[in-house]
């Protein structure tokens, strides 16, 4: 704590790293701390950069200033990544310890914003990035309903988070206008040489279009079908990006967000079934692993959401995926393979041989990475098992063992799964003694 009274900047942005470690390991035992912390962080948020001191790391070596012959203003770099440092902590802190940091989120939310319009690109990110994480925590500490996707909004904000966001938006809107415009000497300079060699700019330019597309996704999700209007606009656009000729991450980029926007208009997405399923069918046989793991997925959310009867193009899909279910060196893609197939079945029970389908199925669990599929493959089996399904009931030994791997871990299951999936044991010991469940890992689940 001492450290970050010491005049030297180095020193104490190590020990905002520290402390911000340290409260995500403790979260709210690490409330006692704040007291003492807080004001420093505020403090080096306010620090001056205005100065003709030369910051101490530079003395013995070059100073990069940028001053003109007008003024004796020098900017002090050691002064802003202290600043970015200290706005990463605060958003930390009030992360992990929530109720605890609430009485110094006003004093928080001044200095960050202030800290928005600063000339550093680290000090801008990071004070947006605190305050994006200022509105979730107070989402969270609101309690409130369940969102319910579409327009007009049927779960209204918190009073305390329409407040923050009343500040934080405006704030964010305004830099997001202006945030890569040039000044007049940058444009010149641009012109003569350029200001980033092709190579940098296209990977910044991939970095935008990429959050982008996480946004567009992200915005499907909170609007369900009343995303319709807005995905007539972005949706041609984004399939513009899956070409043969466009670098993997582009290509990952679109049909990932295709599968996003699938996933969260739900119904809504049927009118743009025949745009969106070609490009993901031929997503996977992608020569890159990540494209094919979109596109599984993508392949999968439309099945399960689109109005459009689809099932005529089934052994199409089906040819498609089997590959995914071997020897694929990014387990993601076998993952969302299964939660293809999952959705296939649920969808159109009929347009699935399920009994060749399934030994492929269920040899490919469980999942390894991605978890979230874990909800449509524990779906398809429970619902097999309550009908009676005679090819899972004839191997009930490898379904069970499959349960009793993932159970103990708690972050493959979400709790509804994981409750629903310890009925169907208990349901399973009953109806077959034979089993012997009592003798199994699954024992303690049975009690």
């Amino acid at each position: 704590m001492q450290g970050l009274l010491l005049d030297n900047n180095r020193l104490r942005e190590c020990g905002y790293y520290f402390f911000a470690g340290i409260s995500q390991v403790f979260e709210d035992e690490f409330a006692p701390y704040l007291p003492g912390i807080m004001p420093q962080l505020i403090a080096s948020c306010q620090l001056d950069e205005n100065t003709t001191h030369v910051d101490q790391e530079n003395e013995d070596g070059d100073e990069d200033e940028d001053a003109n012959e007008d003024s004796n203003y020098v900017f002090r770099s050691a002064v802003a990544d202290e600043k970015e440092v200290a706005a990463d902590t605060i958003g930390e802190f009030f992360q992990h310890t929530r109720s605890a940091f609430l009485p110094y989120v006003e004093s928080s939310v001044k200095e960050l914003i202030n800290l928005t319009t600063h000339m550093s690109d680290g000090v801008r990110k990071a004070s947006c990035g605190a305050l994006f994480n200022f509105l979730r925590t107070f989402y969270r500490l609101s309690n409130s309903e369940e969102w319910k996707a579409g327009l007009p909004v049927a779960v209204p904000l918190h009073d305390n988070v329409s407040q923050l966001n009343s500040l934080v938006m405006p704030a964010i809107l305004s830099i997001w206008e202006d945030e890569d415009d040039k000044a007049y000497c940058q444009q010149e300079l641009a012109d003569d040489e350029g200001l980033l060699d092709e190579d940098e700019q296209a990977e910044f330019d991939a970095l935008l279009i990429s959050s982008a597309s996480d946004l567009v996704g992200a915005l499907a999700a909170a609007l369900g079908e009343s995303f319709i209007p807005y995905a007539k606009v972005f949706i041609p656009h984004i399939a513009k990006y899956y070409k043969k000729s466009k670098p993997t991450s582009e290509r990952s980029m679109a049909i990932g967000c295709l599968g996003e926007i699938s996933a969260g208009m739900l119904g809504g997405v049927t009118e743009f079934t025949e745009v969106i399923f070609p490009i993901a069918l031929k997503g996977l046989s992608d020569e890159e692993a990540e494209v094919r793991s979109n596109a599984a997925y993508t392949v999968g959310a439309l099945c399960q959401n689109t109005n459009l009867d689809i099932s005529s193009q089934y052994p199409n899909i089906l040819t498609a995926l089997y590959p995914l279910f071997q020897g694929q060196n990014l387990e993601n893609v076998t993952d969302n393979a299964c939660g293809a197939v999952a959705r296939m079945i649920m969808k159109h029970p009929n347009a699935v041989p399920v009994e060749q389908v399934l030994p492929v199925f269920i040899q490919a669990l469980p999942l390894k990475r991605d978890y979230e599929e874990n909800e449509p493959v524990f779906k398809l089996l429970f619902s097999l098992i309550r009908s009676q399904n005679a090819w899972v009931f004839g191997n009930l030994p490898q379904v069970l063992a499959i349960f009793a791997e993932v159970l103990p871990k708690e972050d493959e299951l979400k709790p509804h799964t994981r409750s629903e999936m310890i009925e169907i044991i208990k349901g399973l010991n009953q109806q077959f003694p034979a089993l012997n469940i009592g003798a199994s890992p699954l024992a303690a689940y049975i009690q």
